[in-house]
């Protein structure tokens, strides 16, 4: 295994943080580091360019330390920067550059990595204790996450949703995500048994889950409307209010995700067939139902 370097670019700390020796250990082989103790930027030329190196030296206070496999770093470094979006999302992103070749003469450069878009006027600024300790223990659930076929899904699409440029795309994915985290066998249509999903996962009052459930649905005509080629432009003006949208849609994903992975019975019961996803979920329904609702 080898040291990697990873200038977290834009990476805000509250200063409540604990930077205990100048460092935050995630596990024992990722690490946020200061650039106090970092080693000199010239030694790191396996993973930085010349340029690189005297372009981040004095401006990125943070940095990302991975000890690994070079065929592991790509995937290792996606799911850090996922897992700090699920807990907040920010205006950070990690910049990677990868030694392509062994001779010294000869070396190429490829950055393996796509920047986070944050929504505009949407994000946070830094990071404070509780988000660092969230950070610790849902960065690994979502690590394990990823190695089972229907996660992975649904990570990759979320994943996909936040390195797109298009607010559209973006708002794809995250609908795909949400498909994939709650399809279940139900003989009511896709986006009723959705949001009846949603609702009883992220709430447990019966009038939160009412107002879950109506949330989710409106969320989700958004996304048929554009796969059928409305013009929000004409609908909802530009600009704002279609980002104000996005980022509504991104946070009740969000929500989705946090409730998910703090319930250790939640993750299992998602990775079964869709019919133990549906006996799970009218289970934790426990008889609740949408008002003028009936599930069949």
């Amino acid at each position: 295994m080898k040291n990697y370097y990873c200038p977290l670019v834009g990476f805000k700390l509250n200063w409540k943080v604990n930077f205990e020796n100048n460092r935050l250990d995630i596990n024992n082989n990722i690490k946020i580091i200061s650039k106090i103790v970092l080693p000199e930027l010239s030694k790191l030329s396996d993973c930085l360019t010349s340029e690189v190196i005297s372009q981040y030296e004095n401006q990125v206070h943070y940095w990302l330390y991975l000890k690994n496999d070079y065929n592991e770093i790509e995937e290792i470094i996606n799911i850090f920067q996922l897992t700090s979006w699920i807990i907040k999302p920010t205006e950070y992103h990690i910049n990677f550059i990868s030694n392509l070749a062994k001779d010294i003469n000869k070396r190429k450069y490829k950055y393996l990595l796509s920047r986070f878009i944050p929504i505009h006027n949407h994000f946070d600024y830094e990071y404070n204790n509780n988000d660092i300790e969230n950070l610790k223990i849902y960065f690994q659930i979502i690590m394990n996450l990823y190695k089972k076929n229907r996660f992975k899904n649904s990570i990759v699409f979320n994943y996909n949703g936040c390195i797109t440029k298009s607010w559209e795309a973006a708002y794809i994915q995250f609908s795909t995500t949400f498909e994939s985290l709650l399809t279940h066998k139900n003989k009511w249509g896709t986006k009723k048994k959705l949001a009846w999903a949603y609702a009883i996962l992220t709430e447990t009052e019966k009038k939160k889950r009412q107002k879950a459930f109506e949330d989710f649905r409106e969320i989700y005509q958004i996304r048929s409307e554009i796969l059928h080629g409305e013009s929000f432009e004409d609908k909802f003006g530009k600009g704002e209010i279609n980002l104000e949208r996005l980022a509504n849609c991104r946070d009740m994903l969000r929500k989705l995700w946090q409730e998910i992975l703090a319930s250790k019975e939640t993750k299992e019961k998602l990775s079964g067939s869709d019919i133990a996803r549906r006996d799970y979920f009218k289970n934790v329904a426990n008889g609740w139902m949408p008002a003028e609702e009936r599930l069949i």
